[in-house]
């Protein structure tokens, strides 16, 4: 049996009247979440100054200041997630021990499960996601899997 092809309407996102039309309403009623204005077309009134220019950059589901958090987590005295170097291969590796090493959870055997472990400090590197605004309108699944 095929698998299904999962649809990503950020990839797929093309600006128009239309969206505008939806995104304005969305924002001007109080459903307890606002739409993403970074989705608007650039000459509309409500767009962003914080937007992007780059759409690529604008691919996400959730808003989130990556730049404010990765200064938060060098001032901790983190290390740059992502940089190219030995150090953080290595890390990467064991952060990776078990998806490696077990086809799913229910094989890692119990012996092997820590008492403890920290994705916020593998050798010194954060490998969780900045926590996002889930607001009101019960998007947890989704942030829980992205």
């Amino acid at each position: 049996m095929q698998q299904a092809q999962r649809f990503n309407a950020h990839l797929s996102h093309v600006p128009s009247d239309e969206n505008d039309a939806v995104i304005s309403f969305i924002n001007k009623n109080d459903f307890g979440w606002k739409a993403d204005v970074c989705k608007l077309q650039t000459h509309h009134e409500d767009y962003g100054p914080h937007c992007k220019k780059n759409e690529e950059e604008n691919l996400v589901l959730a808003q989130t200041d990556e730049a404010e958090s990765l200064e938060k987590k060098t001032k901790k005295g983190k290390k740059k997630f992502g940089e190219k170097t030995d150090e953080f291969k290595k890390a990467l590796e064991k952060a990776q021990t078990w998806g490696k090493k077990y086809k799913s959870a229910d094989d890692i055997p119990d012996s092997e499960i820590p008492d403890q472990h920290d994705f916020t400090n593998i050798d010194g590197y954060d490998f969780t996601n900045p926590v996002r605004d889930q607001g009101a309108c019960g998007s947890c699944y989704t942030v829980s899997f992205t």
